[in-house]
């Protein structure tokens, strides 16, 4: 009985441990996914607006630019996305904004 318990502690102290790794690497996949299908159309190599990537910006750039372009800027490109969507989207571009870089940035333009 004290071996099951022992077993069940250590097994919930791992999940506490890692739960906030995978909820951050989900953020960051699903973010990653939607900036490349959202944003790539426009802000790709052969965009018809200047290309982007995460590391264009660093993190507190990408926070105003979320806070107030998309609104006066990208209205009707964005309408359809939705608010969840786009929180995740800012969330990854921060995550791997210039100043704040991990290796997801770099590879954002490849499609793996």
């Amino acid at each position: 009985m004290k071996r099951v318990m022992k077993m069940t502690a250590l097994l919930l102290g791992l999940f506490v441990l890692a739960a906030p790794v995978l909820a951050a690497s989900d953020a960051g996949g699903r973010g990653r996914y939607l900036f490349r299908k959202e944003c790539r159309t426009c802000h790709g190599t052969d965009g018809r607006s200047v290309a982007l990537t995460p590391q264009s910006r660093k993190a507190d750039e990408w926070r105003a630019f979320f806070e107030s372009e998309p609104k006066q800027n990208h209205t009707e490109a964005w309408q359809n996305i939705g608010d969840r969507n786009l929180e995740k989207i800012k969330e990854f571009v921060v995550l791997n904004a210039s100043d704040v870089f991990s290796s997801k940035a770099a590879d954002c333009w490849d499609p793996k």
